[in-house]
């Protein structure tokens, strides 16, 4: 879950200089997590002022300790990542106080992070209706536990060292139950959410960034990577607390050439090689871009997004709706895309549609540098997560780039070529596809509307019913799979809201559904 977030938060404080330490509190659990384990490993690289606490209450849910690991001591896990890992009695206040003091002091001293374990209990459910005992744990465990509650610990401490009187502690208690009592009373007394708010804080509002004025007409040709390089090199010129986290995207250039001169300029800590552990650094990056520093997160090849679903889909993409629009996530995750000579079918895939159907993402998909460069530079001033896809067989085109400052804003389709018998809706290679193919129906007195989609979420509906308006005939055509795809999506839209103008049945052209396959003759069948 959130372990991640916390080694961003580090990296984010360090970035804009201040001596803030994050840190993450998880049960004994989440030790067992590839979370844990990657996000360790990252924030000690990176020397990042972060401390975990692991709560170790004994069960994961209902499963005890010693049954989900050969290794209970989960502090010395630290020392695999070489970081330091304490336990402590985590029902001594004073113990803990004085291992989190140590840990704080050595965040911001600049010498790392700390993982601290603290030896607890857990005296009710997992969840409500987990029974506490009788199940999995006895009567006489959870008595013997409570005579170690660190509250009244606390207590018997300060009154044997003569550091409290008992009125003065009992007062103290009365304060907090008067405190709770008024919360809960207030909270009970408060009216429920009105149902018109809840599309509220699903997307930031406004869903744009301040647009500048067109494009200057003025254009200079430039190949896609250089124009997408020179969109990202301007930005963190412009934003100083911009970061870029990748395998090899420092020093290197990047697996494509496409983040070459980058490290160059802007140096190794902002320009972050990682380790291959895409669920930490995606992780990393949503901490850092919530709290000041935005981030891209470059996955190399959209197949390997999949590691870090879960902090894509259940963290970046609903962290707005869940903190009421108190925090955003305006992170950019960049990665290759579609289908290139002997791949394979690890690295091939156009799986865009699997995170358009997730409230909260921003999916960009374009086929040319300009837009590419367009749709970077808002993705890097907007608010909300967004999924910035380069198609691999478009890295090496080329094509016109407006001079200056050009942002393209989402959820604006382009209208490619203009025609009037048939609409043809595409993006990324599949609409350089649709050109050429337009191109070839025109010889034969078939004149094709062309629509480059820019963006499939939010998806610019109106520009194709205009369209089909025109037409009245469509054909989506898409590199991703025809099931729960982005062609049914389309084809339902344009159903019910222009049905009455169409003249045929809407059309769907999809790769087949197959893993890609290695064998020449087999990739050409696809």
């Amino acid at each position: 879950g959130g372990i991640p977030s916390a080694v961003g938060l580090g990296l984010s404080a360090l970035t804009r200089g201040t001596d803030q330490v994050a840190v993450s509190f998880f049960g004994d659990g989440a030790s067992n997590l590839g979370a844990f384990h990657e996000s360790l490993n990252f924030a000690g690289i990176q020397n990042a002022p972060v401390i975990f606490v692991c709560e170790n209450n004994l069960y994961a849910t209902a499963t005890p300790l010693a049954m989900t690991t050969r290794n209970p001591e989960i502090a010395t896990r630290a020392a695999a990542y070489g970081i330091p890992g304490v336990a402590d009695d985590g029902n001594d206040v004073i113990a803990v106080w004085k291992v989190a003091r140590e840990a704080v002091r050595r965040a911001r001293a600049g010498e790392g992070p700390t993982l601290i374990e603290s030896k607890t209990y857990r005296m009710v459910g997992h969840h409500e209706g987990d029974p506490v005992v009788g199940c999995y744990r006895t009567q006489e465990e959870m008595d013997a536990w409570a005579l170690r509650c660190p509250l009244l610990r606390l207590k018997n401490l300060l009154l044997e060292c003569w550091l409290a009187e008992a009125a003065e502690i009992e007062a103290i208690e009365a304060d907090v139950e008067r405190e709770v009592k008024e919360a809960v009373d207030y909270a009970k007394a408060s009216p429920p959410p009105d149902p018109a708010t809840v599309h509220r804080h699903v997307f930031a509002e406004p869903l744009h960034p301040p647009m500048p004025p067109s494009a200057s007409p003025e254009t200079v040709v430039q190949g896609w990577m250089d124009a997408v390089r020179d969109g990202i090199a301007e930005e963190m010129r412009r934003d100083p607390h911009i970061l870029y986290l990748g395998e090899g995207t420092g020093e290197r250039g990047g697996t494509f050439g496409h983040t070459k001169g980058l490290w160059q300029e802007f140096g190794p800590r902002r320009m972050i090689d990682t380790p291959i552990s895409e669920l930490g650094f995606t992780g990393a990056a949503i901490g850092a871009s919530a709290s000041g520093c935005r981030t891209i997160a470059d996955l190399m090849f959209l197949d390997f997004l999949f590691d870090a679903g879960g902090q894509v889909a259940l963290q970046a993409a609903k962290l707005r709706y869940m903190s009421n629009g108190q925090v955003g996530v305006p992170m950019v995750i960049r990665a290759g895309v579609g289908m290139i000579k002997q791949t394979g079918p690890h690295h091939s895939g156009s799986y865009y549609p699997v995170w358009a159907h997730c409230p909260g993402l921003i999916v960009a998909v374009a086929s040319n540098p300009a837009d590419a460069k367009g749709l970077m530079k808002t993705a890097l001033r907007a608010s909300d997560p967004v999924i910035f896809l380069d198609h691999k067989v478009l890295l090496s085109s080329k094509g016109p780039v407006p001079v200056g400052e050009h942002l393209v804003p989402f959820g604006v389709a382009r209208v490619a070529r203009e025609g009037t018998d048939l609409s043809i809706v595409a993006c990324g290679l599949a609409l350089c596809r649709s050109l050429e193919a337009a191109q070839r129906l025109a010889q034969e007195g078939i004149s094709c509307d062309v629509i480059d989609l820019r963006t499939v979420q939010p998806l610019d509906t109106e520009t194709i019913v205009a369209s089909v308006a025109k037409t009245g005939r469509l054909l989506v055509v898409d590199e991703a799979f025809a099931m729960c795809g982005l062609g049914g999506e389309i084809a339902a839209r344009i159903m019910e809201d222009a049905f009455d103008e169409l003249d045929a049945p809407v059309g769907r052209l999809h790769v087949d559904p197959v893993a890609h396959p290695f064998a020449p003759a087999l990739e050409d069948a696809i």
